[in-house]
């Protein structure tokens, strides 16, 4: 997440920009390798400990998350990012919203990648929301949706569009 105006930011509106809701949860990332599944947090492989609940959920054998284990190997060394659903600040989301991994990006390198450093040795891409969207949707995944796609957008639109941020919320 990078805040308009930030340094980190420059650039960020050039193009085709797609705007969505944050989710309040905890970070969470799925990967597989040659050594098998993996659990993240934000900075940690889940090795001895748990994130709320995620890593318990991700390898258990409820359907979703099987199938999350699923797409992580068919896609090798593939960072999948997403927000596993627990209370934290904002509280009002819906009931059936809660302890689910919702993704909302995910890392294709083209070589090592130190997932937990989020550094890269080597080159790799993104995927691109549409074809995350599909994947995600293949494998029974949730996925965080737009809540626009705009061409170069103003930062002033972008951040009107923040009344729109309704995903998962009690309205």
């Amino acid at each position: 997440l990078v805040r308009l105006g930030h340094s980190d930011s420059q650039g960020i509106l050039d193009g085709t920009v797609h705007v969505f809701s944050k989710l309040d949860g905890t970070n969470a990332v799925v990967w597989h390798d040659e050594a098998g599944f993996h659990c993240g947090s934000r900075s940690n492989e889940l090795v001895t400990h748990d994130n709320h609940g995620f890593k318990a959920w991700a390898t258990s054998d409820d359907p979703v998350a099987v199938r999350l284990r699923d797409m992580a190997r068919d896609y090798p060394g593939t960072v999948f990012y997403g927000e596993w659903l627990v209370r934290n600040v904002f509280k009002d989301y819906e009931g059936t919203a809660w302890r689910r991994f919702y993704l909302f990006d995910a890392f294709e390198p083209n070589c090592l990648t130190d997932v937990m450093e989020g550094t890269v040795r080597g080159e790799g891409q993104y995927f691109h929301y549409d074809y995350l969207a599909a994947r995600a949707a293949q494998y029974g995944q949730y996925c965080v949706p737009p809540i626009a796609v705009l061409l170069c957008p103003t930062p002033q639109y972008v951040e009107a569009l923040t009344e729109q941020a309704t995903f998962l919320t009690l309205n």
